[in-house]
């Protein structure tokens, strides 16, 4: 990782990956990070690095994964 996360943003990326898998049952990577980056835009971290948190966090609660930008879902070609 290039970037240090802040005890806040880290607390939050556990939070929202908890939140995500207890109320849709998948957590959407791309997605959840996108959000964490939204609510934190001082913290110099990457949308990679915030990704590979949230699959990590995901990874320690079993959780099963999705990997679906929000855009994809409004493409024409997209199922």
């Amino acid at each position: 990782m290039t970037g240090k996360f802040s005890d806040e943003l880290l607390q939050k990326v556990y939070a929202m990956v908890r939140s995500a898998v207890e109320r849709e049952g998948v957590l959407n990577v791309p997605e959840i990070a996108m959000q964490v980056k939204a609510r934190f835009p001082n913290e110099h971290i990457s949308i990679g690095d915030i990704e590979a948190k949230v699959m990590s966090v995901g990874q320690g609660l079993n959780a099963a994964m999705l990997f679906q930008h929000a855009s994809d879902e409004t493409r024409p070609d997209a199922e």
